[in-house]
């Protein structure tokens, strides 16, 4: 779950009404919404605001009016300016892109890894498509780099560090029916919809407080722990003060779901949908291989680290200072070795020269190549490559 001062976004998807929890108090004493689904404790706040694709903002007056103030915001049929729109069926999509390979989930979120024709989480786009109205899956992943000709960026994204801090494009198919646990993302997101319905429920983080969390995730990203489907106000009675609003999509739509922005400036001029394929993302995936689909955002990891320096007596970082953040962080938690070793490698990204410490100015100078692979030192996700069964499986389960 975002850290700092970030902006922290709750989703969701609306979902059926599930029966009352069984509770030793009586009915009468049950408070609004108990044992119902998540969004009947109290009215909404109302519909996100809605802005048609034919009156779409400048850069300026979208982060005036959105992105500064972290404020949702829906922009209808803005996903009917991307070929996407008119291209992706079942049949283009096998036929094009077949052998491109994917991640894959259980409708459910937190239920069992599927498996797919590429082994545990992992499918390709053919065999996905040709079984996925019958199995209780679908895909969320990375995607792949040749479908990003037929996706677009909306014009006032490409604009000074909108444009050029764009991290990664995900792709998500099912037939519906999916549900997501109540939680909230690590960085700005536009979801845009190709086909189909899909609802939301978001909740502004000055309710978080009152919201029930996983523990351990109360960082970048992370998952309440309530039930969406029959949420518990004995056990969580502060959560009878979260105040939420709701976003319907209909095909063709884009929301814009905040987190936080650093923006430089904008020039006046005019601004067109560009192909994703023509802009710089941080971090892609050719189809095939491992991904880096949830990887820190590294200029981020490049701001932690010059106040880490800062704030050092002698404008100094070694491994033991570094050992000592990725500890505080539960980074390898259970696995000190480990964690020692991740501190020495992050610090020989760093020093390039070789001190023994690195200094403000090393900091300072790091590249984004360096930035990406301190990334994929400090916060690898095995569910990203292609051995992710030997991520959840040990000796004592294979038979």
């Amino acid at each position: 779950m975002a850290v700092g001062d970030n902006f922290h976004l709750f989703i969701i998807f609306f979902l059926t009404l599930a029966p009352c929890l069984r509770s030793s108090v009586s009915h009468q004493d049950l408070p609004r919404g108990h044992g119902q689904q998540l969004g009947k404790h109290r009215e909404s706040e109302g519909h996100v605001d809605v802005i048609d694709s034919s009156e779409l903002p400048s850069p300026q007056k979208f982060w005036d009016h959105y992105a500064s103030i972290r404020k949702p915001v829906v922009f209808r049929g803005a996903a009917k300016h991307f070929p996407a729109f008119q291209l992706w069926t079942d049949e283009y999509l096998t036929e094009n892109y077949g052998n491109l390979e994917v991640k894959l989930e259980a409708k459910r979120e937190k239920e069992e890894v599927p498996v797919g024709a590429r082994g545990l989480g992992r499918d390709t786009i053919r065999s996905f498509l040709e079984t996925y109205q019958k199995k209780d899956t679908y895909t969320v992943s990375q995607l792949p780099d040749p479908l990003s000709r037929e996706v677009k960026v909306l014009p006032f994204l490409m604009c000074g560090t909108f444009s050029e801090r764009i991290l990664e494009a995900n792709l998500w198919l099912s037939s519906g029916g999916t549900r997501s646990m109540l939680h909230k993302d690590a960085d700005n997101a536009f979801n845009c919809l190709l086909n189909g319905t899909k609802d939301w429920i978001l909740i502004h983080p000055d309710n978080e407080e009152n919201i029930p969390v996983a523990e351990g995730d109360r960082g970048y990203g992370g998952f309440a722990t309530l039930d969406v489907e029959s949420v518990n106000l004995i056990k969580y009675p502060k959560f009878k003060e979260v105040k939420w609003q709701y976003a319907n999509m209909t095909a063709g739509d884009c929301l814009f779901l905040p987190y936080k922005f650093d923006p430089t400036g904008c020039s006046n001029a005019k601004l067109n949908y560009t192909a994703l394929s023509d802009v710089d993302m941080v971090w892609t995936y050719p189809g095939h291989g491992p991904q880096t689909m949830g990887n820190v955002d590294p200029f981020e990891t490049k701001d932690e680290y010059l106040s880490l320096v800062n704030q050092t007596e002698n404008g100094r970082l070694d491994a033991d200072i570094i050992f000592e953040v990725l500890t505080d962080g539960e980074v390898m938690q259970n696995h000190e070795d480990l964690r020692r070793s991740i501190a020495e490698k992050v610090l020989k990204i760093i020093d390039v020269d070789k001190k023994g410490y690195a200094s403000k100015e090393d900091v300072e100078a790091l590249t984004l190549d360096q930035l990406k692979q301190m990334a994929d030192v400090i916060d690898p996700d095995p569910a990203n490559t292609e051995e992710y069964e030997f991520a959840i499986f040990d000796l004592d389960s294979v038979r």
